[in-house]
């Protein structure tokens, strides 16, 4: 019996201490850093494109943007990166994947969040999916817009300036 309450004592334990560590990001997260800092936007984008298995570095392809469920970060780390290399079609493309995983956050149900926020405190936060700020769900718009601009479509570029205005306004 009390080799069984030890055990439970160890379990227990166990399930806080890993509740309290963190993640860290790892050499792709470190790679992704030095490539931005440095001004390697092109560089970067494709890091992010290879870890979401949208680039192909053996034979030098890309798949087509669709969004990956908890990926909403990487979506627009490559958006960002894109825009900044000049290619604004396939920063557009992550974006749209960053919007669409933003609405399907959005519909989930209470019971989905609750048992996530619990999740969360029982274990980690890693456990939880990414939930965008107001301010990074207007700036996706604003950068998305600011991309079709720079395509020279203007009207495209409008319809995205006034949905950050009206996330702006909501938030």
């Amino acid at each position: 019996m009390n080799n069984l309450k030890n055990f439970g004592a160890v379990i227990a334990m166990t399930a806080v201490v890993s509740g309290c560590s963190t993640f860290t990001g790892g050499n792709f997260t470190e790679s992704l850093d030095a490539s931005y800092q440095t001004g390697m936007y092109q560089d970067a984008a494709l890091r992010v494109e290879d870890e979401l298995k949208f680039y192909d570095v053996k034979t030098d392809s890309f798949v087509p943007v669709e969004p990956k469920k908890r990926k909403v970060l990487e979506h627009l780390e490559a958006a960002e990166n894109w825009r900044m290399a000049g290619d604004g079609e396939r920063s557009i493309e992550h974006f749209d994947a960053a919007e669409t995983l933003y609405k399907t956050k959005d519909e989930e149900n209470v019971g989905k969040k609750a048992l996530a926020a619990i999740g969360s405190a029982l274990l980690n936060d890693n456990v939880r999916s990414y939930d965008p700020t107001p301010a990074e769900t207007i700036l996706t718009n604003y950068y998305k817009a600011i991309a079709f601009w720079k395509n020279d479509d203007k009207a495209s570029a409008r319809v995205e300036f006034n949905r950050a205005n009206e996330r702006a306004r909501l938030a």
